[in-house]
């Protein structure tokens, strides 16, 4: 006796849920291998750009080698300088501090303030000067003295004096330069 199928749909059905499994199980397939293939090549990628830099860094580190053994020759051969020589290094080396120091002065002048008169005497510097406002040369000092290029500033004189129906303040700091900067 043959066997009749009663449900012909239940296997349609039932092979498009097998086809349906199989194409997911396909696609889960092709994720996780491409997932898989990324993370190689990122990988892969992540240490070729280290070993690059590893290889920079050894070769800067060669050259830093390279000019610390000059700079030990240079310092063997500077004994031999004679002593003028060295003489006219310092004062070009003081004549740039002076520089450094005139440009701090400059930059850090607040709006309203104007120096008079700037002199060195006994490696200090002392500077007069004129002000709108009283409050500018605390704001002056405080900058200067946050300057790598002063050690010390210290105010000696306000004097507040009213000119032209305004009231205008005299200074004088005292300002002792850094011995290196």
């Amino acid at each position: 006796m043959n066997s009749v199928n009663l449900l012909p749909w239940r296997d349609l059905e039932t092979k498009i849920k097998d086809r349906r499994l199989i194409v997911v199980s396909f696609l889960i397939l092709v994720v996780c291998i491409g997932t898989t293939v990324m993370r190689f090549v990122s990988l892969n990628q992540i240490k070729q750009s280290r070993f690059e830099r590893n290889s920079f860094l050894v070769s800067q580190i060669e050259e830093l080698e390279e000019n610390i053994i000059e700079l030990k020759e240079s310092l063997d051969e500077r004994k031999h300088i004679p002593q003028w020589e060295l003489e006219v290094e310092k004062i070009w080396s003081k004549h740039k501090q002076t520089n450094h120091s005139l440009s701090e002065l400059a930059r850090t002048l607040p709006a309203g303030t104007a120096y008079d008169r700037v002199a060195r005497v006994d490696g200090k510097l002392i500077l007069k000067g004129r002000t709108k406002l009283a409050a500018s040369v605390y704001s002056l000092g405080h900058d200067l003295r946050s300057s790598k290029w002063f050690s010390d500033v210290s105010l000696e004189v306000i004097n507040t004096a009213v000119e032209n129906g305004q009231s205008i303040s005299e200074f004088q700091l005292i300002v002792i330069e850094a011995n290196e900067a």
